[in-house]
């Protein structure tokens, strides 16, 4: 078997097993007495299985590397490796324990090049079909959740766990997974799956998930415009954006409460906002440019921080603000710049995806949020597989679909 294969088989199976948590966590909220005897254990192996996957897809990418594996090179990905190496180093100076910490957190950026080396835009089809067969499994258990009152928590990991089934504890987590298999399925069939948006779509006002409602509203605003032929109709909708933007957001704030049921569903991108900035106020200027070191904002670290840190004001549940304590400003920028220039230059038609990740990344921490980590990371490398002008011919008329 050669090494792309073997990597792919990973890929697709570590997808496939991404709600083991939540039914590991399912088995806890049962009468059959396992917490006592096992504890967080089986949580652990379940966490080890992912992270071991993890590793031999990175070991396999290098492999593939080192023998002269066929990759487009992209400067501001190895720029942003090695501003994060630089980071790394210093960090493991300072603090070994948040370093490796950090190592953990940031790990999934390197499934970036695993996507450019072995998966093309067809295995994106192929992770569409696993996203759909994973939803008709699941949704049963959500349901079931909603209707009967099943309490699924994590007690091993709490309320941070990036668990999948456990729907209404975690209301963005699954959300945007749901989210996330509306825009890989619709990118690969159009509205053949309608009945399963459908659903996918009420279960995600169900969960309370505004963030994920509102990025579906963005999706399809993407999509709509896109399918735009005329160059001057496409003008006119960019001019119209910024002063229709304060009246969308009015109407957002006043419906998205009443169509989640949750009265106080702004108090917490409120609390992000004064976090931020008090952060940005605060902090010195090389804290400023060069983050606190590996580990800070992040979920792990914010559980083994001491009691009245400093740092404890900072959630862990922000993508932008976890990239801003580790690896500060510079990190920051070269990452979303990574992101605009490759949906710029791609060809591909799942580029559409990459605008709803990067804004879902205000309120959530994308990078420790699996399976969307690997979904993101291996969306950008295959993405920036495809130049616009210098794609395969399927690529073009996709792209231009």
């Amino acid at each position: 078997m050669s090494l792309k294969r073997a990597a792919q088989y990973l890929i697709f199976l570590g997808l496939l097993l991404s709600p083991l948590n939540g039914f590991i966590e399912y088995l806890y909220t049962l009468d059959l007495n396992l917490y006592p005897i096992l504890g967080g254990k089986l949580l652990w192996v379940e966490k080890g299985i992912k992270d071991g996957l993890l590793l031999i897809i990175l070991a396999l990418t290098f492999a593939a590397l080192a023998n002269k594996a066929r990759i487009k090179f992209n400067a501001l990905f190895f720029i942003l490796v090695s501003f994060i190496l630089f980071v790394f180093s210093l960090s493991l100076v300072q603090n070994p324990v948040f370093t490796l910490i950090g190592v953990r957190s940031l790990l999934p950026v390197l499934m970036f090049l695993a996507g450019s080396v072995f998966l093309l835009e067809k295995d994106l089809d192929i992770i569409a079909q696993i996203l759909t067969l994973m939803v008709v499994v699941l949704v049963p258990f959500a349901l079931a959740q909603f209707f009967f009152g099943t309490t699924i928590y994590g007690p091993a990991f709490g309320r941070f766990a990036a668990r999948i089934i456990a729907v209404f504890c975690m209301p963005n987590s699954f959300g945007f997974f749901l989210l996330s298999f509306i825009m890989f399925s619709f990118l690969y069939r159009g509205m053949a799956s309608w009945f399963l948006f459908s659903v996918a779509a009420g279960l995600i006002v169900l969960t309370g998930s505004g963030m994920s409602l509102v990025a579906l509203v963005l999706f399809g605003a993407i999509v709509a415009f896109r399918k735009i032929k005329n160059p001057c109709l496409k003008i006119l909708l960019i001019a119209l954006v910024p002063p229709a933007l304060p009246f969308a957001a009015l109407l957002a704030y006043h419906l998205i409460p009443v169509i989640t049921n949750r009265p106080g569903i702004w108090l917490s991108p409120a609390i992000r906002l004064e976090s931020m900035t008090e952060y940005f106020c605060n902090s010195g200027l090389l804290n400023l440019l060069m983050g606190r070191g590996f580990g800070y904002g992040t979920n792990a670290a914010f559980g083994l921080l001491p009691q009245g840190s400093e740092l404890l004001s900072f959630m862990p549940e922000s993508l932008y603000m976890s990239l801003f304590l580790q690896i500060g400003l510079i990190g920051a920028f070269l990452f979303i710049a990574l992101n605009v220039k490759i949906y710029l230059e791609s060809s591909s038609k799942y580029k559409t995806m990459i605008p709803v990740f990067m804004f879902t990344g205000l309120t959530l921490n994308l990078l420790e949020l699996f399976p969307i980590n690997w979904l993101y990371m291996l969306l950008l490398g295959v993405c920036a597989k495809t130049t616009a002008g210098r794609a395969p011919a399927k690529g073009r008329a996709a792209a231009n679909a």
